[in-house]
């Protein structure tokens, strides 16, 4: 079973562990940093998730993104800030991140 490495907003307590548990396949999710949306009750899921990762907070998961590649077959990089497009364009723009090899 892969343990999914979490990136989250301070309020949820939520734990960033950077480690690989299944040799196959490592997972990380992106869920935004927006402590004042994490615990609302009467909004949707991508208002929940309102969250648009700039170019330095995505860098900075460039070199963790490749550690867990070297322990990895594997490794998916979700965006659940499903805000409009902001995963999509987040997810674009990591992976360039990673192309360059920033």
């Amino acid at each position: 079973m892969s343990l999914v490495v979490v990136d989250a907003p301070p309020v949820s307590h939520l734990a960033t562990v950077l480690a690989v548990t299944d040799p196959s396949l490592a997972v990380v999710r992106f869920h935004g940093r927006s402590d004042a949306t994490w615990d609302a009750k009467a909004t949707s899921a991508a208002e929940r998730f309102k969250y648009y990762y700039d170019d330095d907070e995505l860098r900075a998961w460039v070199p963790r993104l490749e550690e867990l590649a070297q322990q990895a077959e594997r490794v998916h990089a979700l965006m659940n800030n499903c805000y409009q497009d902001y995963g999509v364009r987040n997810a674009s723009r990591l992976r360039d991140l990673l192309s360059a090899g920033y």
